[in-house]
């Protein structure tokens, strides 16, 4: 049976929480707001699936939406961190444009695969003054999100974001932060223990510069110190990487993991650790301390009421088109139905004579003032949307310049500068080598089918580091490709 834990929310306010849902090996976790008699409850569920078949599987998730009365079968999906590579990148721009070249031009060397076979996602977490960025980049194969996807479109519910689950984390913690009325004033590690894995997030002050998880088995005290091990390891990369030191340590999830794990990590770090109930300033039932005592829903939890803030999602392009289209349906049958009642209530009037012609007008005034800005934020998303398709369509894009770039360019040549101007030209800055890597290179470039008229503008010798490399910039102009 489903494990169902109720809480009453007394401190934090909220219109409507969604529903937020993990898939994790043989289970589902899910948290989300319904609505009693008695006021909102927040919902919290773990069901194991008996049955590895599908079809069994779509019918217990849809069977746990009905008996559990969630109003909506919009979802937002939670992705353990250890299921996806993550990586923070110290990027030369603070172009929005520009970073997200780069992040791609990234994705592909990080991962061995095509990239029709990942799904990327990012987060801007800093634009520095000196020109440079701190993004936060997540890779996912993109068999396991499609998996992931199949099962809960099986079950008939839509995604509305695939969400990281380190942003998930630090959403909870900004929730526990706010009701604290706290401000961040030192470096932390926040851990998260659920019975199968770990999660972790080390943040400078507020800003996110360290994420790792991985899983793990076992309930004895030797599990506990191999999860100890793990957590020193990612502190001590921190350390190494970051020249961070973490002054303290936040921890929370499963209770029965936390007994084993904490004080093992008490006695070998030495490092402050504050360990935080997963429903915080909430009113629990007495029942549901067993419950959570086997499992972590503190990311569900964050992604519930912080995922308007969550920047990295996972959900692939053409989900999120759909995504944008089933929103201007429902926008465009909201006019619909406004128009339809401003028809009824202007039939009325004539019928029955119940209003003279001046409460007629005003009334008729009120209600097209309301519809207006709603028709006008309509006419805008379709024109966007046409937009997005233009470009889609046009030919070549700046990802295809980008990626031919990538894909040709051999060892030795680097580049301090991309410049492209649509459908125009491409300027090339960096250093080789020697002059013959260079005319080597304007060689391969003139039999791309992407680049023609290709000159070097100049070219210039120096030393560094004890090697003689030549600078360089060319300018070559874009083909047209059919």
């Amino acid at each position: 049976m489903a494990n169902k834990n109720k809480i009453k929310f007394k401190k934090i306010k909220f219109k409507k929480i969604p529903v937020s849902v993990e898939l994790y090996n043989n289970s589902i976790k899910l948290a989300g707001g319904v609505f009693s008699k008695k006021g909102p409850i927040f919902s919290l569920i773990k069901k194991e699936f008996f049955s590895k078949e599908n079809n069994d599987i779509f019918k217990e998730i849809a069977y746990l939406f009905r008996i559990h009365k969630f109003p909506s079968k919009s979802v937002f999906l939670n992705i353990p961190r250890h299921l996806v590579m993550a990586r923070l990148l110290h990027l030369p721009s603070t172009s929005d444009d520009e970073i997200r070249n780069m992040v791609k031009m990234e994705s592909a060397k990080q991962m061995p695969y095509r990239d029709e076979d990942i799904i990327i996602g990012y987060k801007i977490i800093e634009k520095l003054k000196n020109g440079y960025s701190d993004v936060l980049l997540a890779i996912a194969q993109e068999g396991i999100i499609k998996r992931l996807i199949n099962i809960l479109r099986g079950a008939d519910l839509t995604i509305e974001k695939i969400i990281l689950g380190s942003e998930s984390l630090f959403g909870w913690y900004s929730v526990i932060r706010e009701s604290r009325k706290e401000k961040p004033e030192y470096n932390i590690a926040l851990i998260n223990i659920d019975s199968e894995y770990i999660g972790i997030d080390i943040m400078e002050k507020e800003k996110l510069v360290f994420t790792r998880g991985f899983s793990y088995e076992g309930k004895d005290s030797y599990v506990g110190k191999n999860a100890v091990d793990e957590i020193k390891k990612s502190i001590a990369t921190c350390r190494k990487e970051r020249k961070l030191n973490v002054d303290k340590i936040f921890i929370s999830g499963a209770k029965n993991r936390i007994k084993v794990i904490e004080p093992i990590l008490k006695e070998e770090l030495g490092i402050p650790i504050d360990l935080i109930e997963q429903a915080r300033n909430v009113e629990l039932d007495k029942s549901i301390e067993t419950d959570l005592a086997e499992a972590s829903f503190i990311e569900l939890i964050g992604l519930s009421l912080k995922n308007k803030d969550m920047k990295i999602n996972l959900l692939p392009e053409s989900m999120i088109e759909d995504n944008q289209l089933r929103f201007l349906k429902k926008s465009l049958m909201k006019t619909f139905a406004l128009l339809i009642s401003i028809i009824l209530i202007f039939s009325g009037i004539i019928v029955k004579k119940i209003f003279d012609k001046s409460r007629y007008l005003l009334l008729l005034n009120s209600r097209i003032k309301a519809i207006e800005p709603k028709v006008i934020k309509t006419r805008r998303m379709r024109e966007n949307i046409k937009i997005i398709k233009n470009v889609i369509r046009k030919k070549p894009l700046a990802i295809d310049i980008i990626t031919e770039i990538y894909k040709i360019t051999p060892q030795g040549i680097t580049f301090n500068l991309l410049d492209y101007k649509s459908d125009k030209s491409l300027i090339l800055r960096g250093d080789a080598p020697s002059l013959d890597s260079i005319i080597k290179f304007i060689s391969i470039l003139e039999k791309s089918q992407y680049f023609e008229d290709v000159k070097i503008k100049y070219t210039r010798k120096r030393s560094a580091a004890g090697t003689q490399l030549t600078d360089f910039e060319i300018i070559c102009l874009l083909s047209k490709v059919k």
